[in-house]
């Protein structure tokens, strides 16, 4: 649902998020898909935005072969970066301190994520998708771009030519 996804991309705000024990984009996207294609919605008026560092702590390669099978079901695909290259800690919540702290390693070492936005690209690509950048207050427009292109696509919403009246 279109609509719905530009009311959530539309709250989006930058800043420290509540994070899990590391990512996997290949499982996500999977994930999307399977969810698209059990629903028995057209899934070439579905949209997938993988919001990510990069640093796909499972395999790189599968990350790219489950784009290419979003394309392959007509699936539109955006990738929006977070984090800068350099990298900085992650942050969790602390429910017994209520704070912040930083993630640990199994050293007791602050782990760091880092961008790596060689690896959104070449996802992206894999699907013929778009790679938005960093930038999230883009994410919003870009959905709302795809909104407009399925819809003049739609016949159901095609304009009749000037002088033509649609059947009722």
């Amino acid at each position: 649902d279109v609509q719905a996804a530009i009311q959530v991309v539309s709250t989006l705000e930058s800043g420290t998020v509540l994070v899990g024990a590391g990512t996997s984009a290949s499982a996500g996207i999977a994930e999307a898909l399977e969810a698209l294609t059990s629903s028995g919605s057209d899934p070439s008026e579905a949209l997938v935005l993988l919001i990510s560092d990069g640093e796909d702590l499972g395999d790189p390669a599968a990350a790219g072969a489950a784009a290419t099978a979003l394309r392959a079901a007509g699936v539109d695909f955006f990738v929006a970066g977070v984090g800068t290259a350099e990298g900085s800690t992650i942050p969790i919540y602390n429910t017994r301190t209520e704070s912040f702290v930083s993630r640990l390693d199994a050293a007791g070492q602050p782990l760091v994520s880092r961008l790596d936005e060689t690896l959104l690209r070449l996802v992206a690509s894999a699907a013929e998708g778009r790679y938005l950048g960093t930038d999230t207050t883009d994410i919003p427009g870009a959905v709302s771009g795809r909104r407009l292109s399925v819809r003049r696509r739609d016949p159901r919403h095609r304009r009749p030519p000037r002088g033509h009246r649609r059947d009722p």
